[in-house]
């Protein structure tokens, strides 16, 4: 009831082959698995052979050498703007700031009602769109976007109402309006969606935006940007269509 194995080592051309200490086994294999770390729910069969029972697993969060393990990573959520407020809990901005790739902000139409919209009305430079992939949609709700508070920089071509920084963002539903930069500004990024089909949705102009009197551009695309889509807005008008608001 041993098992030896041999362990050799070379002494010039010769090969010294010296044994391996034993391990003693008190009651044969059943017992030698039994002092192996992990294996202590391995038993043997009538039949003598092994037979595994399933080992749980332990959670690797929080073990060492697994601090950068996230539990939640893969999730997405919504973020629901419930307050027209410049900031705090509820509010646009805090849902920009809190966004996450894959997440989208939508708007709770009992605040602002697809037929009399409410406005939101910053007092600064709202938060750079840089995770990707954040999809704001307004199309079920009536928004405007005023940057009208937001106060001038040195370089009002670095301002906007909204600023990607990243790729697969869409922006839809929403009027943009009166910001001293762009109303939209994508910079260096691709693969995102300004609009959308103005048949759909419950909003004044659908999954399109209205994206009117900003201060430089309604939307500036920069050239090192790339396979970007703009569909179903008004630019420079009114909702109607029919009254030029300048841009």
């Amino acid at each position: 009831k041993a098992l030896a194995s041999s362990a050799y080592t070379a002494k010039g051309e010769d090969l010294d082959v010296q044994p391996a200490p034993a391990v003693q086994m008190e009651t044969g294999f059943e017992d030698f698995y039994s002092h192996l770390p992990g294996l202590e729910q391995i038993t043997l069969d009538s039949a003598s052979r092994l037979s595994p029972k399933p080992i749980p697993l332990a959670d690797p969060v929080g073990e060492p050498g697994n601090e950068d393990i996230n539990p939640t990573a893969g999730t997405t959520t919504t973020c629901v703007v419930t307050s027209s407020a410049d900031s705090g809990s509820g509010s646009l901005r805090q849902c920009l700031v809190s966004a996450a790739s894959g997440d989208t902000i939508n708007f709770d139409p009992t605040v602002f009602p697809a037929s009399n919209p409410k406005t939101i009305a910053p007092s600064s430079d709202l938060p750079h769109i840089t995770q990707g992939h954040i999809t704001i949609d307004a199309s079920e709700a009536g928004v405007i976007l005023d940057g009208s508070n937001v106060p001038a920089s040195s370089n009002v071509w670095a301002q906007g109402g909204l600023i990607l920084h990243s790729d697969g963002n869409t922006i839809m539903g929403l009027q943009i309006v009166r910001f001293q930069g762009q109303g939209v500004k994508i910079e260096g990024s691709s693969s995102n969606v300004i609009g959308g089909d103005r048949s759909l949705g419950s909003g004044l102009l659908g999954q399109g935006n209205l994206i009117s009197g900003n201060g430089v551009q309604g939307i500036n695309i920069n050239e090192i940007s790339g396979n970007n889509v703009v569909e179903g807005n008004l630019i420079g008008t009114d909702v109607t269509g029919a009254h030029n608001l300048g841009n």
